[in-house]
């Protein structure tokens, strides 16, 4: 820690107060800053998560995360609306991180391609020098305790501190800057739920055949609990839950054996019967073969069953929270990295420009309802809007220069109806799927434009360019599932001209 840092810390435990008691009886000191709780789960969209996260009744005696809220008179503020910058690990992370669009950090892949661009991973992350000012940095110096704990980015394990160095087997990577402490994977083990490998502040432990998410749950309780309450605390907490292989822990398995992938009518884009209005790329998709369907179908059960231990983790987080008396003062942020698409379009998996790929969960939880107030959020938010949200709220300042393009949502967090700096569209971006060849059935690089509800020349939309030239535009009021592309309608040739001047203004900024 910088002795900024110290000196920040020191003059905020003396300058400690009292948040207003929103309930009588309830005069517990917390510190003048509020502390954040940031649950990053990883590829899951924001169809149904609470439906998923909410746990077993019964299972294993942990109450569900509805009867702790109930239990604890939580409140929980739901974004309907939240989107990544980038539907890919590495990027989205490294946009929350930095509170930038993908297209200004120049993250693009979980990888670099080739090695030496960059544009990727962790190797991109530090050798960029991204990792030098970015989230945990700016709450160090404004006097938080910073914690990572879990999936960091991709390809940990390949970036090793200045030579000379050991090999990367035998050395945990030391804490990057701004993290007080660091338990990040290094090595993923069985898909990162088994057998995998902690670089616990620099030093590599192997979990062997504990399941992760219950180690990385007990080394939060311990942090939540070893923190003293004067000094504001930001928990960044990411599970590999439930990324493929999805694997549940012991105690979940076959827990919701009925589960399967949501179809029509609950969800029309479900292997989209006629793709004759989609990309070309998709067009040539054939429907998917019963195998695939039943493949499908079993990786939706396991994340079902995979996310009860996140849901069993969040309470664990909670109630560590309350019984450490800092759950008045405290936000706890759950959300995913980027969707995931079970067939949706004829479409698998994360990367595409739809709803299912783009669109995540975002949950805000806590006690004081000065804070967050419970209901659904219709405004557009961008996950990089997360991070211009916590500096707000911590008072925490980036360096002269630097330019955040997030957008607080701190008072309509609060209240609903609050005026606020609202956005009214969202860039993002995506790259296509690398092949030795040019393939016509692989998704080209793309570009995409979404306008708000409340937009004030606009309808709801989605508007996409690839790179190979093609387009596609669809009217989210009165289509949610984009079924109906609307690009190749020439009723829509001026409004395609205005969203192409808007998505090219807004990839320059």
């Amino acid at each position: 820690m910088s002795a900024l840092a110290r000196a920040r810390r020191l003059t905020m435990v003396a300058a400690m107060t009292l948040v207003s008691p929103v309930f009588a009886g309830d005069p517990q000191p917390v510190p003048a800053s509020p502390s954040f709780v940031i649950v990053q789960l990883d590829d899951w969209s924001a169809t149904s998560l609470l439906e998923h996260l909410n746990g077993d009744p019964g299972s294993s005696g942990v109450p569900t995360l509805e009867q702790l809220a109930i239990d604890l008179d939580l409140s929980v503020a739901r974004f309907f609306s939240c989107f990544v910058a980038q539907p890919a690990c590495a990027p989205s992370r490294v946009s929350l991180l930095r509170g930038q669009w993908t297209h200004r950090t120049g993250i693009r892949r979980n990888q670099p391609v080739p090695p030496e661009s960059l544009d990727g991973g962790l190797e991109g992350y530090v050798g960029r020098g991204l990792h030098l000012e970015n989230l945990a940095t700016w709450l160090d110096d404004a006097g938080y305790k910073t914690a990572h704990i879990g999936k960091f980015l991709n390809y940990l394990d390949g970036v090793v501190p200045s030579p000379p160095v050991p090999a990367p087997d035998e050395l945990g990577i030391e804490p990057l800057p701004g993290w007080d402490e660091w338990h990040s994977v290094q090595r993923y083990g069985i898909g990162g739920y088994l057998w995998v490998t902690l670089s616990r502040n620099g030093s590599l432990v192997d979990l062997g055949p504990a399941y992760s998410t219950d180690v990385y749950r007990d080394i939060a309780v311990d942090i939540i609990e070893d923190t003293p309450l004067e000094e504001p605390l930001f928990l960044h907490f990411c599970p590999s839950a439930p990324h493929a292989p999805a694997l549940p822990a012991t105690r979940h398995e076959g827990r919701r054996p009925g589960v399967v992938v949501p179809r029509p009518p609950q969800n029309p884009a479900w292997l989209e019967p006629d793709v004759s209005d989609k990309p070309s790329f998709i067009q040539g998709r054939p429907l998917a073969a019963p195998e695939v369907i039943d493949t499908y179908d079993s990786l939706y059960r396991d994340t079902s069953n995979c996310l009860s231990s996140v849901s069993e983790a969040i309470v664990a987080l909670l109630q560590a929270l309350d019984r450490t008396g800092r759950l008045e003062s405290t936000l706890v942020l759950v959300t995913s990295d980027n969707g995931w698409s079970f067939l949706d379009h004829r479409t698998q998996g994360k990367g595409e420009t739809y709803l299912s790929s783009i669109r995540v969960p975002l949950l805000v939880v806590g006690k004081n309802r000065n804070m967050v107030a419970t209901g659904i959020r219709m405004q557009l938010v961008s996950y990089i809007d997360i991070t211009a949200t916590l500096v707000d709220l911590s008072g925490a300042t980036v360096s002269p220069g630097y330019r955040l393009d997030g957008v607080s949502f701190a008072s309509v967090l609060a209240d609903p109806f609050a005026p606020s700096a609202r956005r009214d569209t969202l860039v993002l971006s995506g790259v296509g799927r690398s092949e030795p060849s040019p393939n016509p059935l692989r998704r080209p690089d793309w570009a995409s434009l979404v306008t708000a509800v409340d937009h004030p020349e606009l309808p709801p939309l989605r508007y996409s360019e690839y790179s190979n030239g093609e387009k596609e535009l669809y009217f989210l009021r009165s289509d949610p599932f984009e079924l109906e592309n609307a690009a190749n309608d020439p009723r829509h040739e001026e409004l395609l001209q205005v969203l192409a001047a808007r998505l090219a203004e807004l990839r320059q900024l």
